[in-house]
């Protein structure tokens, strides 16, 4: 019962699904980002990375729904981004966050 009452409330609020469609963006432009940047030594790192990724949006969705999602099955690619809201984030921060480790 209050996991759906928690589902409905986090459903009406508008500010709470931004931020999570903004976590998700931020997310998934660093692991672009990182893709792009890794020697063949840090290939096991970066699947990793996209697993724990993959694994973050489908508890995601499992409180959203598709309303925090990517487009197609791509996991680098945001349906959602907005270039204020990314340039302020950190991007080493957010692979070290989705990669377990702590600052």
């Amino acid at each position: 019962m209050a996991e759906v009452v928690l589902k409905n409330w986090l459903m009406r609020s508008g500010s709470v699904l931004m931020y999570m469609r903004s976590l998700v963006s931020v997310c998934a432009e660093a692991l672009e980002a990182n893709e792009a940047a890794i020697g063949e030594d840090q290939v096991e790192y970066h699947n990793m990375l996209k697993n724990a990724f993959a694994a973050m949006m489908e508890r995601l969705n499992g409180y959203f729904g598709d309303i925090v999602s990517l487009d197609g099955d791509k996991v680098d690619k945001p349906s959602t981004s907005s270039p204020d809201e990314i340039s302020s984030r950190n991007s080493m921060h957010i692979l070290d966050s989705i990669g377990g480790i702590s600052s």
